[in-house]
């Protein structure tokens, strides 16, 4: 059992490295994703400046109304697209940290491409 979770741990550090190291060179913002077991959080950072541009989670109010988790993963990559088309971002770099592109994740990142970001 410990040594299971323990292999676990260990992936995700390796593929949260593995994913990270391959962006340090661009010179895009970044849109960071967690996961927790009942919400989705975005935010999308400058890491030039160290500063959050856009954040948004699926806590937000207009979100209460969707009761199906995919969903809410659709809109709120939808609304985070929506917002930095706002602010004027159009490129970013995906930090899926951790996570798999797989499920909510994807489902994310797919609302926010049919919002009009790229990446």
């Amino acid at each position: 059992m410990i040594s299971e979770q323990k292999s676990t741990q260990v992936q995700r550090q390796r593929r949260k490295s593995r994913v990270r190291k391959k962006f340090h060179s661009h010179r895009h913002m970044r849109m960071s994703v967690f996961r927790s077991n009942t919400q989705l959080y975005v935010q999308i950072i400058d890491d030039n400046v160290g500063q959050t541009i856009v954040a948004k989670s699926t806590l937000s109010k207009e979100f209460a109304s969707l009761k199906e988790r995919k969903a809410r993963s659709s809109e709120l990559g939808k609304q985070i697209g929506a917002l930095a088309k706002a602010k004027g971002i159009t490129h970013v770099v995906f930090d899926r940290g951790m996570y798999k592109f797989h499920g909510h994740v994807a489902l994310m990142a797919n609302g926010a491409r049919e919002a009009g970001l790229q990446f």
